[in-house]
């Protein structure tokens, strides 16, 4: 029993963080629609946000959307990482998690 409800904590920290196991921060595979470059950038930035490192994160999700606006766990990661930057932050992290959710309403990270 100690072993499940350790596995269940893990399982509950990394979804309420953004990294859930379905979810593309968690290094699930992303569709190729979005263009091999934006994924590529998009990778880059989900390793900076596993390291912690929102800020640098920050600009490798904005430089997937300039590449493709439509890319929603680009927006949904660009709104976790700058939220996680502090409050001043908190309006424009919102703008894009309701981008994430227009582009994709069943994204449930967002």
């Amino acid at each position: 029993m100690k072993r499940y409800l350790s596995l269940f904590t893990i399982y509950i920290i990394a979804t309420s963080a953004g990294f859930g196991a379905g979810s593309a921060a968690g290094g699930g595979a992303l569709k190729r629609e979005q263009g091999a470059q934006p994924v590529q950038v998009y990778n880059q930035g989900i390793q900076l946000m596993h390291a912690k490192k929102f800020a640098e994160a920050q600009v490798k999700f904005q430089q997937a959307l300039s590449e493709n606006p439509d890319f929603a766990e680009a927006h949904n990661n660009l709104a976790y990482s700058l939220r996680k930057q502090g409050p001043q932050n908190y309006a424009k992290a919102l703008e894009h998690y309701d981008k994430a959710i227009q582009l994709r309403p069943n994204l449930a990270e967002a």
